[in-house]
C-alpha cells in the first residue's frame, strides 16, 4: 500500500510539473513510423496509381520556449534523416507495382505550442535525397531494381529536394517520454528525367512517433 502512494505521488507530481509553462532550452529526439499516399502529374501520370509504401526516420528538435502561464510558445526546428517513399500501381495491371524511396536529411522549422501535457506544431522545410533506390515488380515475376547515390540522383531527377509541410500532436508524459501523431505533405516538386517515366512525385504522410524530449 505504502508503494502504491509514493507511486501516485510521484505521477501526481510529474504530471503536475507538465502542466505548468515552462521557459528554455529544449531537445526532442522522434522516431517518426508511418505511411506515405504517392500521387503523380506530368506525362505519364496517366499510367500510374498510387500506391502506399513505409516510412520512417529519426528527428532532432532542438527549441527555446517562452514560458505564458499555462502555456508554452516554442521556437524550433525539425533536423535529420528521413525515407521518403513513393509508391505506385500500374494503371494497366494493378498487380504491376513499385516504387522510388530516398533517404534524404531533412531541415525545417517547426514551431510548438505546449499547452498542459499537449504538445501542437506546425512547420516546414525542404528534404535533400543523398541517396536512394527504385524498383518495380511486374504481375509476371519481373524485376527490375536501380541504386542512387547523391550523383546519379541530380542525373537522373530535376529539383533533387522535397520541400514539405507538416503538423505534430504530442502527448507529453512522466521521464520525458513523447507519443505522438503527424501528418506531412511533400510538395510535387522532384521530377523524374527518364523520357519514358516522366512523371512529377508528391506525396501526403500519415503515422505516429515516439521519443523524449528534455
Amino acid at each position: 500500500m505504502k508503494k502504491l502512494i509514493i507511486i501516485s505521488s510521484i505521477l501526481v507530481i510529474t504530471i503536475s510539473g507538465n502542466l505548468m509553462a515552462k521557459t528554455g532550452a529544449s531537445l526532442g529526439l522522434m522516431i517518426p513510423l508511418g505511411a506515405s499516399f504517392s500521387s503523380f502529374s506530368g506525362n505519364d501520370a496517366g499510367n500510374l496509381k498510387s500506391d502506399a509504401g513505409f516510412e520512417f526516420g529519426i528527428h532532432f528538435q532542438p527549441a527555446y520556449y517562452f514560458g505564458f502561464r499555462y502555456l508554452s510558445f516554442g521556437l524550433g526546428l525539425d533536423l535529420g534523416y528521413n525515407r521518403d517513399v513513393f509508391a505506385f500501381k500500374s494503371a494497366m495491371d494493378e498487380k504491376s507495382r513499385g516504387c522510388i524511396a530516398f533517404d534524404s536529411i531533412m531541415i525545417g522549422v517547426l514551431p510548438k505550442i505546449d499547452i498542459a501535457f499537449i504538445s501542437i506544431g506546425v512547420g516546414a522545410g525542404v528534404k535533400i535525397p543523398l541517396g536512394g533506390s527504385s524498383y518495380f515488380r511486374e504481375s509476371d515475376g519481373g524485376y527490375t531494381s536501380v541504386g542512387y547515390d547523391f550523383k546519379k540522383i541530380k542525373e537522373n531527377f530535376k529539383n533533387p529536394y522535397i520541400p514539405y509541410l507538416k503538423a505534430t500532436v504530442d502527448f507529453l508524459l512522466p521521464l520525458n517520454i513523447v507519443l505522438g501523431v503527424y501528418a506531412s505533405y511533400d510538395f510535387g516538386v522532384i521530377e523524374t528525367k527518364n523520357p519514358s517515366f516522366h512523371t512529377k512525385m508528391s506525396a501526403f504522410d500519415l503515422g505516429g512517433q515516439i521519443g523524449l524530449r528534455f
